[in-house]
Protein backbone atom coordinates (compact mmCIF):
# COMPACT_ATOMS: atom_id res chain seq x y z
CA UNK A 1 0.00 0.00 0.00
CA UNK A 2 1.09 3.54 -0.75
CA UNK A 3 0.11 6.49 1.07
CA UNK A 4 0.00 9.86 -0.68
CA UNK A 5 0.77 12.42 1.59
CA UNK A 6 2.56 15.78 0.99
CA UNK A 7 5.33 15.58 3.39
CA UNK A 8 8.06 17.22 3.59
CA UNK A 9 11.39 15.64 4.16
CA UNK A 10 12.21 15.76 8.23
CA UNK A 11 8.68 14.50 8.31
CA UNK A 12 9.18 11.37 6.31
CA UNK A 13 12.64 10.65 8.33
CA UNK A 14 10.75 11.25 11.55
CA UNK A 15 7.83 8.69 10.03
CA UNK A 16 10.54 6.25 8.89
CA UNK A 17 12.19 5.82 12.48
CA UNK A 18 8.54 5.68 13.50
CA UNK A 19 8.02 2.90 11.31
CA UNK A 20 10.59 1.06 11.85
CA UNK A 21 10.14 1.06 15.42
CA UNK A 22 6.31 -0.04 15.40
CA UNK A 23 6.01 -1.91 12.20
CA UNK A 24 4.53 -1.02 8.41
CA UNK A 25 1.04 -2.73 9.73
CA UNK A 26 0.40 -0.78 13.67
CA UNK A 27 1.40 2.26 11.67
CA UNK A 28 -1.51 2.23 8.57
CA UNK A 29 -4.15 1.16 11.16
CA UNK A 30 -3.53 3.84 13.23
CA UNK A 31 -4.58 7.19 14.19
CA UNK A 32 -1.25 8.68 13.25
CA UNK A 33 -2.47 8.08 9.46
CA UNK A 34 -5.44 9.50 10.05
CA UNK A 35 -3.79 12.81 11.60
CA UNK A 36 -1.18 13.13 7.87
CA UNK A 37 -4.16 12.78 5.72
CA UNK A 38 -6.40 15.74 7.74
CA UNK A 39 -2.20 16.96 8.04
CA UNK A 40 -3.12 17.61 11.81
CA UNK A 41 0.22 18.06 12.21
CA UNK A 42 -0.39 18.40 16.20
CA UNK A 43 -2.27 15.49 16.08
CA UNK A 44 0.59 13.66 14.44
CA UNK A 45 3.00 14.02 17.42
CA UNK A 46 0.65 13.59 19.91
CA UNK A 47 -0.29 10.30 18.53
CA UNK A 48 3.24 9.31 17.58
CA UNK A 49 3.75 10.96 21.64
CA UNK A 50 1.28 8.06 22.52
CA UNK A 51 3.39 4.84 21.72
CA UNK A 52 5.99 4.74 24.72
CA UNK A 53 4.22 1.36 26.42
CA UNK A 54 5.65 -2.18 26.22
CA UNK A 55 3.73 -5.10 26.31
CA UNK A 56 2.44 -4.79 30.18
CA UNK A 57 1.45 -1.40 29.40
CA UNK A 58 4.69 -0.03 31.25
CA UNK A 59 6.75 3.18 30.12
CA UNK A 60 9.34 2.03 28.35
CA UNK A 61 12.60 5.05 29.02
CA UNK A 62 14.31 4.50 24.98
CA UNK A 63 10.71 5.14 23.65
CA UNK A 64 10.39 8.09 25.17
CA UNK A 65 13.62 9.11 23.61
CA UNK A 66 12.96 8.09 20.71
CA UNK A 67 9.42 9.41 20.39
CA UNK A 68 10.57 12.87 21.32
CA UNK A 69 13.22 12.83 18.84
CA UNK A 70 10.79 11.44 15.91
CA UNK A 71 8.19 14.36 17.44
CA UNK A 72 10.75 17.08 16.70
CA UNK A 73 12.60 15.51 13.74
CA UNK A 74 8.78 15.62 12.35
CA UNK A 75 7.94 19.00 12.99
CA UNK A 76 11.81 20.80 11.79
CA UNK A 77 10.89 22.18 9.32
CA UNK A 78 6.99 23.22 10.15
CA UNK A 79 6.56 26.73 9.38
CA UNK A 80 4.82 27.00 12.78
CA UNK A 81 5.25 25.13 15.34
CA UNK A 82 1.68 24.60 16.63
CA UNK A 83 3.29 23.84 20.44
CA UNK A 84 4.53 27.56 20.28
CA UNK A 85 3.59 28.77 23.94
CA UNK A 86 1.12 31.59 24.14
CA UNK A 87 1.78 31.58 28.11
CA UNK A 88 -2.35 30.70 28.16
CA UNK A 89 -1.14 28.73 31.13
CA UNK A 90 0.96 30.88 33.09
CA UNK A 91 -1.82 33.24 33.12
CA UNK A 92 -4.51 30.86 34.45
CA UNK A 93 -2.06 29.78 37.47
CA UNK A 94 -1.39 33.87 38.09
CA UNK A 95 -5.16 34.56 37.96
CA UNK A 96 -6.47 30.86 39.94
CA UNK A 97 -8.95 31.66 43.03
CA UNK A 98 -10.50 28.18 42.82
CA UNK A 99 -13.74 29.34 41.63
CA UNK A 100 -16.25 26.45 40.66
CA UNK A 101 -15.61 27.58 37.00
CA UNK A 102 -11.90 27.55 37.24
CA UNK A 103 -11.69 24.09 39.11
CA UNK A 104 -14.00 22.79 35.92
CA UNK A 105 -11.76 23.98 33.37
CA UNK A 106 -8.62 22.36 35.22
CA UNK A 107 -10.43 19.15 35.54
CA UNK A 108 -11.62 18.91 31.76
CA UNK A 109 -7.85 20.04 30.67
CA UNK A 110 -6.65 17.53 32.86
CA UNK A 111 -8.95 14.41 31.79
CA UNK A 112 -7.97 15.69 28.04
CA UNK A 113 -4.08 15.85 28.26
CA UNK A 114 -1.84 12.86 27.50
CA UNK A 115 -0.86 11.03 30.83
CA UNK A 116 3.03 10.94 30.30
CA UNK A 117 2.41 14.87 29.63
CA UNK A 118 0.80 15.60 32.48
CA UNK A 119 3.02 12.89 34.64
CA UNK A 120 6.40 14.34 33.26
CA UNK A 121 4.40 18.46 34.32
CA UNK A 122 4.06 17.17 37.73
CA UNK A 123 7.23 15.95 38.03
CA UNK A 124 9.02 18.88 36.72
CA UNK A 125 5.88 21.49 38.59
CA UNK A 126 7.16 19.11 41.90
CA UNK A 127 3.45 18.75 43.03
CA UNK A 128 4.10 17.45 46.43
CA UNK A 129 1.55 16.39 48.93
CA UNK A 130 3.97 16.71 51.98
CA UNK A 131 3.28 20.61 52.36
CA UNK A 132 -0.33 20.40 51.86
CA UNK A 133 -0.40 17.46 54.58
CA UNK A 134 0.95 19.82 56.91
CA UNK A 135 -1.18 22.12 56.35
CA UNK A 136 -4.15 20.17 56.56
CA UNK A 137 -2.82 19.09 59.92
CA UNK A 138 -2.09 22.12 61.41
CA UNK A 139 -5.65 23.52 60.19
CA UNK A 140 -7.44 20.39 61.77
CA UNK A 141 -5.76 21.30 65.20
CA UNK A 142 -6.51 24.70 65.15
CA UNK A 143 -10.20 24.02 64.67
CA UNK A 144 -10.19 20.83 67.15
CA UNK A 145 -8.33 22.89 69.63
CA UNK A 146 -10.24 25.82 69.71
Amino acid sequence: MKLNLGLDGSMRQALISFIHSIGWEPFLYSRVVDCLEREDFCGVTEEIGRWIFDGDHKVIGGLLDRRREEINLFLQEVDANPWASTEVLLKAFRNYAAAPHQVRAIRQLEESINPYVLSEFANNFQIDDEPWDSFWDNEAETLFDS
